[in-house]
């Protein structure tokens, strides 16, 4: 781990790593998996891209290692902030029915609810996700206040079209934006609008 009296690079107050689920439970923990080349991740559904996946069922091997980064990026009092949807999808997860995915949302918060240290984003760049409608982003949340009993931070991100961050669910904003100095110049504005923290 770190020598003696050294802080392990990132771990900062309010630091946090963006974990996207439907990407394997990717992520580099500073310090303790420096550089590691990891093997063929495992998915949060069991399959393969050409067989498909079993939608009823969950890759237990998958949350495991979730959960042991989750509490090694805590260890270094670091904030895990779960992505559990995103476009950039190759095995059809994003394009789940409804069952299915509110199956794998209940799933996921059951399993992660308990860990201090985690936010939730409903997406990455939810808006040119297209499978989804702005009902079904409602449909989460509501599954996700529902199923977390600890109540944790809860947002949504955008690519190019703001989600209504007024939406009462919302704890946080999750924004995107191009360019800094208008974002910058925003940011007074955005809280009044949206009464909820930048």
């Amino acid at each position: 781990m770190d020598p003696p009296g050294r802080r392990p690079r990132g771990a900062h107050p309010g630091d946090a790593r963006r974990i996207a689920l439907q990407q394997g439970a990717h992520v580099r923990v500073p310090e303790v998996l420096p550089l590691q080349r990891e093997r063929a991740r495992p998915l949060p559904l069991p399959g393969d891209a050409r067989a498909g996946f079993d939608v009823r069922r969950f890759d237990v091997e998958f949350w495991r290692h979730l959960e042991e980064r989750i509490t090694q990026l805590g260890d270094l009092g670091i904030e895990a902030d779960i992505i559990l949807f995103h476009p950039y999808d190759r095995w059809g997860f994003s394009s789940m029915d409804p069952s299915a995915d509110d199956r794998y949302l209940s799933y996921a918060v059951a399993r992660l609810a308990s860990f201090p240290n985690v936010w939730w984003s409903l997406a990455n760049e939810y808006d040119i996700l297209t499978a989804k409608t702005g009902e079904d982003w409602e449909r989460f949340a509501t599954i996700v206040h529902r199923d977390d009993p600890t109540g944790h931070l809860l947002s949504i991100h955008n690519c190019f079209d703001f989600y209504d961050y007024s939406r009462p669910w919302i704890t946080h904003a999750s924004v995107q934006r191009r360019d800094l100095y208008k974002t910058a110049e925003m940011t007074t504005e955005w809280r009044q609008a949206w009464g909820s923290p930048w």
